[in-house]
């Protein structure tokens, strides 16, 4: 009651508090703005470059509007002296409380159920300890050569048919096609009746 007050105080606190802090906090989104928490909790920083460290000290600076008073925060481990403030941290995924719910999944990574895990790759496809596809290509090239080669030596008539493929013959080929469909067939026929 006699006007004092406090002007600035040195806070002792664990890196451990404040990184798993930040972690925790780091993804959370405001949906009024569109923006991550930390592009307005971090100053010029905002979320890109913000750290542990860069938020704690600019949420204690007095300058901030959010700040009474300056905040010196001493990032230690325990020392002698002074034992550092180190709470337990609740990430993302967890309620706070009974009342609190816990982060989303768009706000805490930690919070997405776990994908399935990806099959594993199949082996390369083998036949007998061989390529298999090539296995496949050898057998159609060997049963169609086969079947072309019993097509022109085994079939009777498959002479005519190779010339023909190899290209003899053609032109009396098309003669006689030729003729035929004029209608002028020089061989003699036989018709019923005739004698």
């Amino acid at each position: 009651t006699d006007g004092s007050y406090i002007t600035e105080i040195d806070y002792y606190i664990t890196p451990q508090y404040t990184n798993g802090t930040y972690d925790s906090c780091k993804q959370v989104s405001v949906p009024s703005t569109g923006q991550l928490a930390m592009d307005i909790m971090c100053g010029t920083w905002t979320s890109t470059r913000c750290t542990a460290k860069r938020w704690f000290d600019y949420m204690g600076n007095k300058n901030t509007p959010f700040v009474p008073f300056q905040i010196n925060y001493k990032y230690t481990d325990p020392a002698n002296r002074f034992i550092p403030a180190n709470p337990p941290v609740t990430p993302c995924s967890k309620a706070l409380d009974e009342n609190t719910p816990a982060c989303s999944c768009v706000d805490c990574e930690s919070s997405c159920p776990a994908p399935k895990p990806m099959p594993q790759p199949l082996g390369p496809f083998k036949i007998l300890g061989h390529d298999g596809y090539a296995v496949i290509m050898f057998c159609v090239f060997l049963i169609g050569s086969g079947l072309f080669l019993f097509v022109v030596l085994v079939i009777p008539h498959a002479g005519s048919m190779a010339d023909l493929m190899r290209g003899r013959g053609t032109d009396e080929v098309r003669a006689a096609v030729g003729r035929r469909l004029a209608g002028v067939d020089r061989s003699p026929h036989n018709t019923l009746g005739d004698s």
